[in-house]
């Protein structure tokens, strides 16, 4: 982290020069002094990569140097503010007499200024003098392999390796599936951490034959930092799959208890299965258990936690306690094969006595198994590196409690193998709550803010985050949540003991310049502090918070303020409601890269100014015939944007879109009271960057044929009924919705798509009674879903069409029957909600008509 930040000066110095190169007779002065600090940042860049390297980050002159850059690093951003402040007034004030004399008196403060910091910036030069004495303590200029940018890998596969757990599989399969008692039960998973609970919970929740007993699901995380009132808010959420007439975000814990407690109380013909994962004091369970009913139809609660009295308490007949063991000796080398050598591979034979050797040192601890592993992944396979690793890993992890060894194999992982480029990302995802879903898309932005994601030719640096993410996958130091159509990571997750070790890693090195309100809500008043995460229910809307943020944090780059339950928002982010006060405060915060408004907003103070914005998300609820004849938002100015969401209105008619060269997601939403015309059209389409677009509208959109000669444009999702059909011929993704075409003319349009992969059709985005995918077509098309059809009565496949598809969802359809080839196509997973009672009863396993069309795929989910 601590070499990240060297290099991110160094790229703010150069664009301080070129912001003050005018501005005084001074600058050939400080110019001198910024040419020397320059000259020697660099040096200052390798010894702290190397230090860190070689296990001495503790030492005191390392932390000398560290806090000598962050100190430089306030002083040029704290100058280059007043400047760009400077720059505004004198716009301002342009040459109005009325104004001369105030100008003149900002003039000779900016003098001052400028002697001020150049008085600074040599005494970080004579410091820096001194401290340079140190650098031929430790040896410089060697070449680590793990330095080197690796080339883009290939998608990620899932991993859930449950080595050694077949046995764990079946017991508690045999519990929650039970063949004689109907009771409400609690069936506990027991053990340390790292022995893999959570994994063999999550296999458990996706077996075929658990989702078919059960017919309602709820998953939470628990963790030692959960409110009860948000763990039930959760639950409520998942069983009844959002719809709520209450709002439940102001219930107290009695009440959503009550509330989750009625829901399922009264579907008592509906079996239940809740996952709480990671409990770990028995007072949450005390609190929780009363919201879950007896309805005495085979309802199941799966609990995981390392304390034994949670378990005991939640079940005193101690019969549904599974407790976890540490792997053999063969297991742990299964293990460790199925990492190294996935797809079925074995070590070579050359290398098994020094792989055993390895894996001898983990003890049977599959979380050690699995991130020693993936550090030898990143070694050359070669008898020289193992050993090399063997001789490293520190011979007192043969000794001590387990606990100890863990954190010792994953501390040596942190200090061997990880490159610089990665370690400061990795300490940053400690700032995230225990057991925290997180968003890939929301490190790639604070990643980016904080200037931890260096730029490779000509990716971008979103596509670069991605990379980095990837290793962090392939490394084991973060479990993927969820994935993304196409095979990306869509959301992530930390173990808490690798969360530990971020934490411990990042309080060292970070020194109040990254804080969460969780832990540092004293030391608010940092002006160092250029990351600022809070997740407390109480802070979101808190009118003073946000303003004292502000006006006392205004070098902030990164404000996340987020909850944890309720809708949450991404790094660099700001939620506000129709408070106007709040946003003239946020435009003030320069740096920012991120801005997202949660709720409508009538008015968006002077947006322009937020030169930095990568991504901007808002729904601007405007009185266009209310709005001043000059009211714009000047978005063309946000050149650095990489993301827009945004409602549609008037102030589109000043946009010069061609500006926007880095635009590569655009989202529109018109809420109606609008009509969009093809000039707004024709403007947005002169982004020929865009890879991803989103038409949200409630009346008719023009001819959308725009669109059609953009090469990069692979996603599209369009709402509203559309008069003519030319779609992006390069497009992988379509969601289409409320366009109210013919099955057959829709159907001949999208045939021809050959690289599309993912195919949505929403509420009336067919107006027919069948859809035909023809002989040939949809050559590569994995996934589709239906939702939402009530007049579609028939799906027709004819011989050769479909022939990539795993996934197929279709909810709320009038269909009587699947189509007759479903049989003989290779679908992996089938979802079926809220369909024709025909076509269920013919499903039913091994009694209905056409239960051999479904039998050979390994998911199937039925829900009426």
């Amino acid at each position: 982290m601590a070499e990240a930040g060297v290099a991110h000066l160094l790229k703010k110095l150069d664009s301080l020069v070129t912001m003050i190169k005018e501005e005084s007779k001074l600058f050939d002065r400080v110019k001198q002094e910024i040419k020397h600090l320059m000259d020697e940042l660099p040096w200052m860049r390798k010894y702290v990569r190397e230090a860190d390297t070689k296990l001495y980050a503790d030492d005191p002159e390392i932390h000398q140097i560290i806090d000598l850059t962050f100190e430089t690093e306030d002083i040029v951003d704290d100058f280059a503010l007043k400047v760009l402040r400077h720059q505004r007034q004198k716009k301002d004030l342009g040459a109005l007499r009325f104004f001369k004399i105030k100008f003149l008196k900002r003039f000779i403060l900016r003098i001052r200024e400028l002697h001020e910091f150049k008085d600074k910036i040599k005494a970080i030069n004579t410091m820096s003098d001194k401290i340079s004495t140190y650098r031929a303590k430790y040896p410089m200029g060697r070449q680590h392999a793990s330095t080197c940018l690796p080339v883009k890998r290939t998608p990620i596969v899932e991993e859930l390796d449950v080595v050694g757990m077949e046995n764990s599989i079946q017991q508690v399969t045999s519990l929650l599936v039970p063949n004689n008692s109907s009771r409400r039960t609690v069936v506990s998973i027991v053990g340390m951490g790292g022995l893999g609970k959570t994994t063999l919970a999550t296999k458990l929740y996706k077996d075929t034959c658990v989702k078919r007993y059960f017919d309602v699901f709820a998953w939470v995380y628990v963790s030692q930092e959960s409110e009860v009132a948000d763990l039930l808010l959760s639950i409520i959420r998942q069983v009844t799959k959002g719809n709520l007439n209450d709002p439940t975000v102001e219930w107290d814990e009695g009440a959503l208890r009550m509330k989750l407690y009625n829901f399922l109380k009264q579907r008592h013909n509906k079996r239940y299965l809740i996952v709480l994962d990671d409990v770990w004091h028995t007072d949450t369970w005390k609190h929780l258990d009363p919201a879950f009913p007896d309805t005495n139809n085979g309802s199941r609660i799966l609990l995981t936690s390392r304390n034994l009295q949670v378990a005991r308490l939640a079940d005193p007949s101690h019969n549904n306690i599974h407790q976890l063991r540490l792997l053999d000796k063969r297991e742990s080398w299964d293990l460790f094969q199925k990492k190294n050598f996935p797809l079925g591979g074995q070590c070579p034979p050359e290398f098994v006595e020094i792989g055993k050797k390895i894996v001898d040192k983990c003890r049977g601890l599959p979380l050690g198994i699995v991130v020693l592993g993936g550090l030898l992944l990143t070694k050359d396979r070669t008898l020289a590196a193992w050993s090399k690793v063997h001789d490293s890993v520190n011979w007192e992890l043969t000794h001590g409690d387990q606990s100890y060894l863990c954190s010792g194999i994953l501390a040596f992982s942190y200090y061997d193998i990880m490159p610089y480029y990665l370690k400061p990302c990795f300490m940053t995802i400690g700032l995230f709550p225990e057991d925290h879903e997180i968003r890939a898309s929301k490190l790639f932005d604070l990643w980016i803010a904080e200037g931890f994601v260096h730029k490779e030719g000509e990716k971008t640096l979103e596509d670069t985050a991605e990379d980095y993410l990837e290793q962090l996958v392939h490394r084991s130091l973060i479990k993927i949540e969820s994935w993304r159509y196409d095979g990306r990571v869509k959301a992530c997750r930390i173990h808490d003991l690798l969360r530990d070790l971020a934490n411990e890693k990042s309080e060292k090195l970070s020194n109040t310049r990254r804080l969460s309100s969780r832990q540092y809500l004293s030391q608010f008043r940092s002006s160092r502090t250029r990351t600022l995460m809070c997740f407390e229910n109480q802070m979101m809307g808190n009118e003073l918070f946000l303003k004292y943020i502000c006006r006392n944090l205004k070098l902030l780059t990164v404000l996340d303020i987020s909850s944890i339950t309720h809708n949450a928002t991404i790094p660099l982010s700001c939620s506000a409601d129709n408070n106007t006060q709040i946003l003239e405060c946020i435009v003030k915060l320069v740096n920012l890269q991120t801005l997202i408004i949660q709720g409508k907003c009538t008015y968006m103070p002077k947006i322009w100014r937020l030169h930095q914005l990568r991504r901007l998300e808002v729904q601007f609820m405007e009185l266009y015939h209310k709005a001043p004849s000059n009211y714009h938002l000047g978005i063309h100015n946000l050149t650095n944007l990489h993301t827009l969401s945004i409602s549609y209105g008037c102030w589109m008619k000043d946009v010069r879109w061609d500006e926007l060269k880095m635009l590569r997601k655009l989202s529109i939403t018109n809420f109606g009271y609008l009509r969009c015309t093809k000039e707004s059209l024709d403007s947005i389409a002169l982004v020929t960057s865009l890879q991803n677009l989103k038409l949200l509208f409630g009346g008719e959109l023009p001819l959308v044929t725009q669109f059609a000669r953009h090469t990069n444009l692979t996603k599209l999702h369009i709402r509203g009924p559309l008069p003519v059909f030319l779609f992006p011929s390069n497009l992988v993704k379509l969601v289409l919705s409320s366009i109210n075409r013919p099955d057959i003319e829709l159907m001949a349009a999208l045939g021809n798509l050959k690289d599309l992969k993912f195919l949505s059709f929403l509420p009336s985005s067919c107006t027919g009674k069948t859809i035909t995918f023809s002989a040939g077509k949809f050559p590569r098309l994995q996934s589709l879903e239906i939702a939402g059809l009530p007049n579609l009565r028939e799906l027709v496949v004819e011989e050769g069409a479909l022939t990539s598809l795993t996934h197929l969802v279709i909810r709320s359809c009038d269909l009587r029957k699947l189509p007759e080839r479903l049989g003989q196509m290779q679908l992996q997973e089938l979802q079926l909600h809220n369909m024709h009672r025909q076509l269920i009863n013919g499903l039913k396993e091994n009694v209905g008509d056409n239960w051999d069309q479904i039998k050979h795929i390994p998911s199937v989910l039925i829900r009426t």
